[in-house]
Parts: C-alpha cells; structure tokens; sequence
C-alpha cells in the first residue's frame, strides 16, 4: 500500500514538472519567419515591405528570427529552368529548418511557393503580399495560404488626370512584358477602355529601346499624358534600374506622367493613386502576428480592399501648372517648399542664441551679486555659529601661536584644566602636559608647524591646577594661510580619563574570556568527534539498509518468474503486461539500491591508486558495455598515464559512455573520447551527436535521482552522473556539460595532476 502510494505521488510530481516545462519552453519560443521576395534587395519597393516587417515584429515583443531571401527577377529571366535552380538552392539552404510563417512579396514568389510549398515547405502558413492576380484567392489552398493584394483604383486616378488636364484623348501607359507590366495593361487598363470610349489608350511596351521611348515621349501629342507602371527591359535585353529607366523618361517627356507607385515620385514622375510597399508589407505582417498569436490561417480571409492613396510631386505640379486646389483633398505632397522660418533656420537659431547668451550673461551677472551679498551675510552668520559653536562645545578647543603659547581658548577647555581664561593666557600647552609627555609633545609641535606633517594625534597626561592628572586625547592641525605659512594650531582635547579606566578594566577580563574560549573550543572539539561518529554510523545504517532490502527483492524477483513461467497460459494480454512490468520495476529498484551503495562507498572507502593506462582502461570499458552496431564509441586522440583507482576511474568512463549511449536518438550515433593536456590539469571530454540537453536542465542531470525521461522509457536509476560528480569532486577536480537541443552533448572533467604519486583516497 505504501509502495503504490508513493508511486501514485511520483507520478503526480512528474506531470507537475512536465507541465512546468512546457509552459516555461512555450513563454521563452523564438518564432522563426522567412521573407521571400520577387525581387532584390536595394529596389525601394522590396525594402519597403521588409522593414514593415521588421518593425511590426519588434513592436510585438517576440523572440524571432527573420531570414529575408531575394529571388532577383528583375535581373534574372524567370522561366521554368530558373524556377527548377531556386528549387534545388531552397531545398539545401533551407533543408533542416522549420519556419513558423512565411511572407512571400510579388508575383514570382506567389507562384514559385504555390508550385512549391507542400516540397519545400510542408505545414508552414503562407502571407501572400504585393500580388497583381486578382484570381489569388481562388488559386491557394485557404489552409496553407491567405495575404493582400495589390489593388488601386486607377478608375479614380484617370477621372482627376482629365480633371486636371481638359482636352485629354490619348493616354499612353508605360508597361513592359513582364507579369507587373502585363497586369497593369491587361487586368487594370484594358477594362477601361469601354468605361472611357472617347479615349484611345496606348501602350509602349519593351519592343521599343530606351531611347526610342524617350523620343517618343519628346513628342508627345499636347492632348496626351501618360501612366508609368514598369519598365525593366528594353528590347536590347538591357536591364535598367529603377532610377535611371523613370529619371530618363520623366526628364525627356514634355507632357505629364503619372504612376501607380510612391517609389517613383523621387524620380521626376508627377505622382497619382499610388501604392507603397511599406504598407503592403504592413499589412502582410499584421496577418502573420495573428498566426503566430494561434489564429487559424483559414479563418483569415485574403484583403483585396485597395491600398493606395493620391501623393504628388511638388516640383513636377509646378511643372506642369497644376492648380493644388485641384487636387483631392486627401493628397498628400512632397518636395514642397519650406516656410521662411525652415530657409532660414540655422541663422534664426544663431541669433535667438547670440540674444539667449546676452540675456544669459546678464541673469547670471545679477545672480552673481545676489549670490555674493548672500554668501556675505552667510558668513557672518557662519562666524556667528562658529562663535556659539566654540563657545557651547563640549569637547575643549583652543588655539596656540607658533611658541605653544594659549591665545583662545572654549569654556570646556577652561573646565577641564580648572583655569580661567585669562589664567591660560599667561601659559603654554607645555605648562599642563605632564613632564613625562613634554618631549614627544615639543616634537609633533615642531613638526606641525614646519609643515613637516599638518598636524598629530597623541593621549597624553594634562596637570589640572589642582595638581591631579587627568587623561587626554589631543587632535592637533595647523592652520595655513593662502600663502602657505602656518599661522596658528588648532586643538580639540577630550577627557578619557573614564575611558582609560575601563580599558584597564576591559584587560583585567581578557585573559578570563581567553579561558572561556579554550573551554568552548573544547567543547566544540568533542560535538564535532560526536558529529563525525554518528555520520560514520549513519553510512553503516544506509549500507545495512541497502543490503537488507536486496534480499526481499530477490525473492519478489525470483517469485514473479516462478509465476510467469507456471500461470503464463493462464493470463490474457494485460495481466502478462503487468508481469513484465512488475519484473521491470523490480529491476530498477535493485538497480537504484546498487547505485546507492556505490554512491555511498565514495569517500568511505579508502582507495590505493596505481598507475593506470587510460588508452587501455578506456578501450576495456567499451568492449564491456558492447556498444549497438549504430553506435561508434571512438578515441579521439591519447588519453594520458595516470596514478588513480581503476575501479573509480571505469566508473567514470563508463557511466558517461553508457548514459550516451543509452539517450542516442540518431541512426548513426558517434561517441567521442578525448583529453587535454592543462598546465596543472587534465581536461576529459567524452561527446556524442544525440538530442542534446537544454541549459535550464545542466545543473539538474547530476542532482540524484533526477532524469530527463520517463523510467519506462529509459531504464534510468538517477545516481550515475551524480556518482560521476561525487568522484570526480573528492579528487578535486570539477564537471560540466555544453549541450543544446539538436546539437549533441559533450561532458567535460577534469582532473588535477599536482600529487598523483603515491597517495591515497
């Protein structure tokens, strides 16, 4: 009964730390993202979307890891043999990390991760950002994808450019082949062309050079304007970067063009109904954050509201004789002017400090006499508490020219010597310093007042004018005018005369308190003789213990076969289960009763050491535990001779090799044996490439009784590496362990070589 009870209690305690841990582990999670993009890093779109969400990510608070690839299309042909090569670099580079989200921006991502993602990526949800298909959300999987598309309404951007421009009949719109560029003709401005029947829209696509674009838009029609979406390549096959395509289109065209994103406006082009990268990528992060949060990925809908909004190029409405006023209210504009106060900050600024310094200097002028007419009255009411001071002291003070002769003296002075003030003006400190003391005195006087030393402290005897000696302590300083010359002494003197007498006093008890000690040290010497026979008893009883609980284990052993072997027909399933774990259960308690007892004989036990070849103690060790067929146990280089005890020292190698190999969780499992050579020490390692330890369990692997795993499942008495520790200790030496999850484990001990002969533990 009790047995089951205790067991019932373990258990409880096991899922109570189980629980604790999983808590623990959920709270400290670092949340790894990837940011997949269409494009390369520099493009101002892409970067937008990237610090969007990097900075949604920081202000949640969370432990992540943001890796951010590039795909490069603008420079790089995407076809089927592009795709197939960004497989194969994907599958490598990503093949043994798994991501808790992933944001994809732009088409080429989109698609690339549609074809590829149960490959690639299995299980992991998908933000979506940037994306020209409007069909996207009857092409993913909801469970695995969800995102923003990249929607504007052009149809508001056209109905204010002929509000702006009267007269318009041709709109030209500058898009190249690529998907961007096919989108924006195909799904954004084709519809169009019913909605305005009056207005012929041109396209000027990459069939054209740069510079025939450029002579085109040198000639533009005075009823013309133009939209610019995308323009990567001409037809040479030259890539342009986004700077120099939009700057040479924008300076050659004498008529107006208007784009569809904020990036361009840097570059000459008017401005419109723009979209932003930034806030793509905002919105891409916002649904992650969800994700990461526990929401579903399937119960978040893809967002095809529009996203852009009218921002204007300043210099080019200048250009071009926009009225603002036109423009909707809404709009947002840059490059615009600065007021007086911006042109002309910095010389604003330079004479707003010249006036604060003159106000300054005059606040500080008029603070400064207020402060010296109050430091002035400060003083005298200082001399006037200094007076009061001296006066009311109770410790004498007096003052001395350069012979010793008395010049002031306090009325505690006075009371102490017994003399009137006017008495002590006609003395010198030598007339009451007893004669025994007069020469020291005279000395430290001389000293004092040649600067030797700034001043002295001395007990002395003083003779009171009615002859009776009292005891003093006498604090001496000279004091030194602003040219260094000392002008007079300062003394404050202080009756000890009842103090001198308790000292006295104090004396006459050390050596009765000396006695007191020695019998109190006696006294401890034989609890401490007691402490120690009972401790040596105590290990007795454990031994004893131990040995006696053997032998009714024995018999339960013995007794479980007996019946497995006679009733084992006469028992189903479930009853020869609770045999064989009964059986187990013996095992491990006749395990855990041996590891006490060798865990108790450390220490206790007094040891001969002899001289040991651990090459050969180490290779012995291994051919006895006979390692699985999958696991190497492999010297790393030569292990050292040493003078220890063999069986302590095989008690070491081979609870560490056989902890790693009963924890191996790997097909081809490496164990590894090394040593260093310190300067006063040996450091032993002993590694294996198995699931590793978390830090937070380091110190708790060598308490004892304490594993990482359940007993069932690995058969575990708790006492082995504690015993490891215990050993290593009393040969003063020390243990530690490096290990992460995933990343093996590699123990560390070492070994002092300073008095290995001839010693004994």
């Amino acid at each position: 009964m009790f047995n089951k009870t205790v067991s019932f209690l373990m258990i409880g305690i096991c899922l109570i730390l189980s629980l604790s841990v999983q808590a623990y582990a959920k709270e400290s999670r670092t949340f790894r993202i990837l940011v997949l993009n269409s494009y390369h890093k520099g493009f101002p779109w892409v970067d937008g979307i990237v610090k969007a969400v990097e900075s949604g990510l920081k202000a949640e608070n969370f432990n992540y890891d943001l890796q951010v690839a590039y795909m490069d299309t603008k420079a790089i042909k995407y076809n089927a043999d592009f795709k197939k090569k960004l497989y194969e670099f994907y599958s490598f580079k990503y093949d043994n990390l798994k991501f808790d989200a992933i944001i994809c921006s732009d088409d080429h991502a989109f698609d690339f991760l549609r074809e590829y993602h149960k490959k690639l990526f299995p299980e992991t949800p998908i933000v979506f950002c940037a994306v020209n298909n409007i069909n996207a959300a009857n092409l993913i999987d909801h469970n695995y994808f969800t995102g923003v598309l990249e929607t504007m309404d052009q149809g508001a951007m056209i109905n204010l450019a002929l509000k702006l421009h009267p007269g318009i009949k041709k709109i030209y719109l500058i898009a190249d082949t690529t998907p961007s560029g096919n989108y924006r003709w195909e799904k954004q401005t084709v519809p169009l062309i019913s909605v305005y029947p009056n207005i012929e829209f041109i396209r000027i696509d990459d069939s054209l050079s740069l510079p025939e674009i450029e002579n085109k838009m040198i000639n533009l029609p005075n009823d013309a304007i133009s939209f610019y979406a995308v323009l990567t390549r001409d037809k040479t096959g030259r890539y342009f970067p986004l700077k120099e395509a939009v700057s040479r289109i924008s300076k050659a065209s004498r008529r107006p063009i208007y784009t569809f994103l904020s990036q361009d406006l840097k570059y000459g082009l008017i401005g419109g109904n723009v979209l932003d990268g930034y806030h793509q990528g905002e919105k891409a992060v916002h649904m992650v954050i969800r994700i990461l949060k526990g929401e579903n990925i399937a119960d978040i809908p893809v967002d095809e509201k529009p996203t852009s909004q009218f921002m204007f190029n300043y210099p080019q409405l200048i250009r071009y004789n926009i009225n603002l006023s036109y423009l909707p209210e809404e709009s947002y504009i840059i490059n615009k002017p600065t007021s007086y106060y911006e042109q002309n900050k910095q010389e604003i600024w330079i004479v707003a400090g010249i006036f604060s310094f003159l106000v300054t200097v005059i606040v500080i002028f008029a603070l400064t006499l207020m402060r010296i007419r109050k430091a002035e009255q400060e003083r005298l009411e200082s001399d006037e508490k200094l007076r009061r001071l001296f006066d009311h002291s109770p410790v004498g003070i007096c003052t001395v020219d350069l012979l010793g002769n008395f010049v002031t003296t306090n009325p505690a002075y006075e009371q102490m010597l017994g003399y009137s003030k006017e008495e002590l003006q006609d003395l010198s400190f030598f007339d009451v310093t007893h004669p025994d003391y007069r020469p020291e005195n005279k000395a430290l006087f001389q000293n004092m007042f040649s600067l030797e030393s700034t001043g002295f402290k001395i007990e002395k005897n003083y003779i009171r004018k009615d002859g009776v000696q009292i005891d003093v302590s006498v604090h001496a300083t000279a004091v030194i005018d602003d040219k260094g010359k000392t002008r007079f002494g300062t003394a404050f003197v202080e009756d000890i005369t009842h103090r001198k007498q308790i000292e006295k006093e104090l004396n006459t008890h050390r050596d009765h308190l000396e006695e007191m000690v020695k019998e109190r040290t006696e006294a401890l010497q034989k609890v401490n003789k007691a402490y120690l026979t009972a401790n040596k008893e105590l290990k007795e009883f454990a031994y004893i213990v131990s040995h006696d609980l053997k032998a009714p284990l024995r018999a339960i052993s013995q007794l479980t076969h007996w019946i497995s072997e006679d009733y084992s027909k006469s028992f189903d399933d479930e009853g020869k289960m609770q045999m064989e774990l009964i059986i187990k259960r013996v095992r491990r308690m006749d395990g855990l009763i041996d590891g006490i007892l060798r865990y108790s004989r450390v220490g206790r036990i007094r040891e001969k050491k002899e001289r040991l070849d651990l090459n050969s103690l180490v290779s012995e060790v291994i051919e006895t535990i006979d390692p699985p067929k999958n696991i190497q146990v492999i010297l790393e280089n030569k292990l050292p001779v040493i003078f220890r005890d063999s069986i302590r020292m095989e008690q070491i190698f081979q609870n560490l090799i056989e902890n790693a190999i009963k924890y191996m969780d790997k097909d081809e499992g490496i164990i590894k044996v090394g040593c260093e050579s310190r300067e006063t020490l040996w450091e032993f390692n002993v590694s294996d490439n198995g699931p590793g330890i978390d830090k937070k369990y380091h110190d708790k692997i060598f308490q004892i009784f304490q594993t990482l795993a359940p007993r069932d499942e690995h058969e575990s008495t708790g006492i082995g590496l504690t015993l490891v520790k215990k050993i290593i200790e009393l040969y003063g030496g020390s243990i530690w362990i490096e290990s992460e999850p995933d990343l093996g484990t590699r123990f560390y001990f070492s070994l002092p070589k300073k008095g290995e002969k001839n010693e004994e533990f």
